[in-house]
C-alpha cells in the first residue's frame, strides 16, 4: 500500500511578484478542481488543499487592490516604494490584510479631508 501525504502549499523562498502568485494560485486552483479521486480520502485531501489555494488566492487579489490603491495615492516617494514593497515581499495572512487594509483606508480618508 502507498502512503500519500496530504496536499499543502509550499512556502516561496524566492522572489515572486504578486501577479505570479495570483497566477500560479489560478493554475493550482483549476489543477485542484480537475482532479479525480479513487477514494473518499484523497477527496477529503483535495477538498481541503482547494479551499486553502481559494482564500490564498483571495488575500492576493485583496493584495493587488491594496498595492493599485498605494500606487495610486499620493504617499511621499520612499514612503509609497517601502509600502510597495511591503505588499509585494510575501503573500500575507487574512488578519494582515485586513490592518494593512484598514491602516490605508484610514490614510486615504484623512488624506481626501
Amino acid at each position: 500500500m502507498v502512503s500519500c501525504k496530504p496536499l499543502t502549499l509550499p512556502r516561496c523562498r524566492f522572489p515572486l511578484s504578486l501577479q505570479k502568485r495570483v497566477e500560479y494560485l489560478s493554475l493550482a486552483v483549476g489543477n485542484a478542481k480537475s482532479q479525480q479521486h479513487s477514494s473518499s480520502s484523497s477527496r477529503g485531501d483535495t477538498v481541503q488543499f482547494l479551499t486553502d489555494v481559494e482564500e490564498k488566492l483571495e488575500v492576493a487579489q485583496v493584495q493587488i487592490e491594496i498595492f493599485r490603491a498605494i500606487e495610486e495615492g499620493t504617499l511621499p516617494s520612499d514612503e509609497k516604494q517601502a509600502w510597495l514593497e511591503k505588499v509585494e515581499e510575501r503573500l500575507f495572512t487574512i488578519t494582515e490584510v485586513r490592518l494593512c487594509s484598514r491602516s490605508l483606508t484610514d490614510f486615504l480618508l484623512r488624506e481626501r479631508c
